[in-house]
Parts: C-alpha cells; sequence; structure tokens
C-alpha cells in the first residue's frame, strides 16, 4: 500500500501544479492511475508471453470480448446516468436500479449460456472454453458492479479513489495470472485472472463508500426509483443497443479473426491491439470520465462553455496521439518481437498496421460523451450502427476476396479511422448547434 500512497500523492501534486482547472486535475489523476495500472499490464505481458502460448492468449481474447459484450446488458445503460441528476439521492437512485439490475440480468444470461454457449464458441473457433461460461456471467456481474462505482466516483470527482482502484485491480489480475500460470499453464488462469481482477475494485469502493450508501439507502422509494428510471429512460432505450453495438464493433476484429484465420492468428492479433489500445487506455479513458465529470457539472448551469473545453481537450489528445502513433507505425515490428519473442512477429506487423488509427480514436473515442450530456442519443445509436456496418462488411467482403489476416487488417484501418473522422464532426457539429 506504500506504493499506492506514494504514486496518489505524486497525482495529488501534478494536479495542484497544473489546477487551473478541474478537468486537467482530474485528468492527471486518472492518467496517473490508468498509466501505472496499464503499465503493470504491458510489464506482466513478456512474462505471461513465456508462460503461457499463443494460442492461450487468443482464448483469452475471446473470452475478454465475450465480456465486454455482457457487461453493458447487465445495467441497461443506467449506469452511464449516474453523474447526471442534480441530487445525491437521485443519482443513488439509479446506482441501486442498476445493482437490481445487474442480479436479474445475471441469472437470465446465465441460463442462456448454460444452453447456448457450446454452439456460440464453436461458431468463431473457440469451443475450448465453452464450459467456462458460468466464468463469464461471474466476471459480467463484476465488471458492472465496477463501472456503476467508478461512475458514482466520477459524480464525486474522487478521481484519487478511482486511480487507486484502478491499480489494485490491475495488480490483482496480473498477479493470479502469473501465479496460476506458473502452477498450470493453461488458459482458464488468463480467464479466472481476468475475472477476479474487477473483484478487486469493487471491494475496495464498498469498503470506501459503505457509510454514504447506507444513508441513502434508507431514503430511497420505489416511487422515486420509478421517477428517476423514467426520466433516463434514453439510457436504456438508445444507449443499451448502441453500447453493445459500440462493443461488438470494437471486439469484431476478435470474432471475425478467430472465424476466418483461427485461434493463433486471433492471440497475434490481441497482443497487437493492446499494443495500439494502450494510449487508449492510458489517457483517453481516464480523459473521458473526467471530461465527463466535468461537463455534467457545466451543463447543469451553462452549456455554452461545454464548447471551449471541448476544442482544448481535443488538441492537447491530439498533439499526444502523435508520438505513440509515429513509434508504433515504424517500430512496431521490431518492439514487440525483442519484448515478447520471435514467435510474436506477426503482432509486431499487425501493430504497425493499425497504429494510424490512434490518433483518431483517441481523439473521437474520449470526446463521444458530449453527446450524453447534450441527450442526443439518436446521435450516438447512428454511430454505432454505423461503425458496426461498416466492420461487418469489411470483413466479408475480405473473406469473399479472399484476403490474408494482413491486408484484411489495412482495411479494417482505413474504415475504421474514416469513422472516428465522421464521428468528430458530429461530436462538433452539436456543440455548434447547441453551444
Amino acid at each position: 500500500m506504500t506504493l499506492l500512497t506514494q504514486f496518489s500523492s505524486l497525482a495529488d501534486a501534478l494536479s495542484k501544479s497544473f489546477s487551473p482547472s478541474n478537468l486537467r486535475s482530474g485528468m492527471l489523476k486518472l492518467a496517473a492511475g490508468s498509466g501505472l495500472a496499464r503499465l503493470i499490464g504491458i510489464c506482466s505481458i513478456p512474462i505471461l508471453s513465456r508462460i503461457y502460448t499463443v494460442e492461450d492468449f487468443g482464448l483469452l481474447s475471446i473470452f475478454a470480448s465475450s465480456m465486454l459484450l455482457i457487461i453493458p446488458l447487465m445495467t441497461f445503460r443506467y449506469s452511464t446516468a449516474i453523474p447526471l441528476p442534480r441530487s445525491r439521492l437521485g443519482a443513488f437512485c439509479l446506482v441501486s436500479l442498476s445493482c437490481m439490475i445487474v442480479l436479474m440480468s445475471s441469472i437470465v444470461l446465465g441460463l442462456a449460456l448454460f444452453w447456448l454457449s457450446t454452439p456460440i464458441f464453436t461458431a468463431v473457433g473457440a469451443e475450448g472454453i465453452a464450459r467456462w461460461w458460468w466464468l463469464l456471467i461471474i466476471g459480467g456481474a463484476a465488471g458492472a458492479l465496477y463501472e456503476v462505482l467508478i461512475l458514482w466516483s466520477t459524480r464525486n470527482r474522487t478521481y484519487g479513489i478511482i486511480a487507486r482502484a484502478q491499480i489494485i485491480q490491475s495488480m490483482i489480475s496480473e498477479f493470479i495470472k502469473i501465479s496460476l500460470g506458473l502452477f498450470s499453464p493453461q488458459p482458464l488462469g488468463l480467464m479466472i485472472g481476468q475475472t477476479l481482477g474487477y473483484s478487486g475494485g469493487i471491494s475496495r469502493f464498498l469498503i470506501l463508500y459503505y457509510r454514504d450508501f447506507k444513508e441513502l439507502s434508507g431514503r430511497i422509494t420505489l416511487t422515486r426509483t420509478k421517477t428517476i428510471a423514467m426520466r433516463y429512460i434514453g439510457f436504456p432505450k438508445f444507449r443499451l443497443v448502441g453500447q453493445f453495438m459500440l462493443v461488438f464493433s470494437t471486439q469484431a476484429p476478435i470474432f471475425f479473426t478467430s472465424a476466418f484465420f483461427g485461434i493463433a492468428a486471433t492471440g497475434q492479433l490481441s497482443v497487437a491491439i493492446m499494443a495500439v489500445s494502450a494510449p487508449f487506455l492510458l489517457i483517453g479513458q481516464a480523459v473521458s470520465r473526467a471530461y465527463f465529470g466535468e461537463i455534467s457539472h457545466i451543463a447543469l448551469s451553462n452549456k455554452s462553455n461545454i464548447k471551449s473545453l471541448l476544442f482544448t481537450t481535443m488538441t492537447q489528445l491530439f498533439a499526444i496521439s502523435l508520438i505513440p502513433s509515429a513509434v508504433l507505425i515504424l517500430y512496431g515490428e521490431d518492439i514487440l518481437t525483442m519484448l515478447l519473442g520471435q514467435e510474436w512477429r506477426t503482432a509486431g506487423k499487425m501493430a504497425s498496421i493499425l497504429a494510424f488509427m490512434i490518433a483518431p480514436q483517441l481523439v473521437s473515442s474520449s470526446l463521444l460523451r458530449t453527446l450524453d450530456v447534450m441527450a442526443l442519443h439518436r446521435q450516438v445509436l447512428f454511430l454505432y450502427i454505423q461503425r458496426l456496418t461498416l466492420i461487418i462488411m469489411v470483413y466479408l467482403s475480405c473473406s469473399m476476396l479472399e484476403f490474408d489476416v494482413l491486408k484484411t487488417l489495412w482495411a479494417y484501418t482505413i474504415v475504421t479511422s474514416i469513422h472516428y473522422a465522421v464521428q468528430l464532426l458530429v461530436i462538433v457539429k452539436s456543440i455548434n448547434t447547441r453551444g
């Protein structure tokens, strides 16, 4: 815990030295926590790549992608609205509602996977994990609860708490993966580590917010909860389908690669995506959460201030994205081969291709939550439908043309980058129209 305390103190010191705005302070704290959490994960990859096989990583990627698909279904996206209500009680009603939906969804999805897990995973070439369907339910429920608690912290602007939770989550996950791999190097060790990592973050949040939740729970009524649920009905109505489409389109390369090119190619791709996604996971998610927390409060008083915040954040994100993009484009293959071994050279080639979309992804995805605050749910849904449709068309077309995995990845990168550019234009247009 000493390391966590020192790192949090460093984040606080940096925040004070750059504190002309709450957003910058929140960004620094979240970036510090997310950065160290991701650093722990990155540092573990050279170890894990020598314990587990390429195929094991392929099965893990299918498992993790499936878990990410389940998480949005667990809360009906009511959790996303937690930072928005004016009162703490209204926000806690959303917390309570989300938790109840998690319980019901776990039962329904558990029954569905009990009967359908084998044909589903066989279709994507990952029948080896079908018998571990129950881990998906546990991981999905834990991930949904973790998201609820993260957004409660975002509402309270307790960015330091979020940063510490991310670090603990990463440490638990990677420790379990390595420990189980040394004991018995099977893909199950990777999947258990992925699942239990969420649980570590949840326990810390529950301890910290126990008193708040106990006090607020006595003031919840069924009528008040129904009122709040109807007020934010746009989130399950539009964002549930939209988020599912977003996650599926994000994870589609994993599923399609496994189905068309095999589980080994999927393992290579998963590591490449991990390398390319690092800038967004290190910086983009932290910025997105802090940005959403700040504009949620700004919107209550003066929506026009969001415009200035949007363009400032956009410029900073674009500048930050240039360095990792250039490094991976030029040296991605050499870097991954040196760190992971010769058997991962294909992952390096894939990373060099995918690196061309780092800048558009980092900027556009980090700022997308602007549309949530503006209550433009239909536009968000349209963007998700557009992306999913384009990606399906790319993979089906490449399959018909008998492209190999690298040519297919080039097509995916070009089309996805264009989509991110269009998405950013929609965000800017919405601000100009409403600001």
